[in-house]
């Protein structure tokens, strides 16, 4: 896309769950533009059902639903979660 608040254009996303605190997370940055919302563009993507974020320059923000995939504990110990976010 057309670079707004910068060159290169940068898009950004946060994969969230909106019923834990990361919601909040997502809220804050919001308010202060900062996080995802600093990007020329975003996107807020979930396994729950649509939820409404909040307004953001005007526009409401809701999550893009995307199928969930399971988790598991990676050969380090820490989550195994890629395949989430390949989806």
């Amino acid at each position: 896309g057309l670079a707004l608040k910068g060159s290169p254009s940068l898009f950004c996303f946060s994969l969230i769950m909106t019923s834990t605190y990361e919601i909040d997370v997502i809220r804050y940055a919001m308010s202060r533009s900062t996080g995802i919302f600093g990007c020329d563009e975003y996107a807020v993507l979930s396994t729950d059902n649509e939820t409404v974020i909040g307004n953001y320059e005007g526009e409401e923000v809701k999550t893009i639903h995307v199928p969930p995939a399971p988790i598991t504990r990676s050969v380090d110990g820490t989550a195994g979660n890629a395949k989430l976010f390949i989806n």
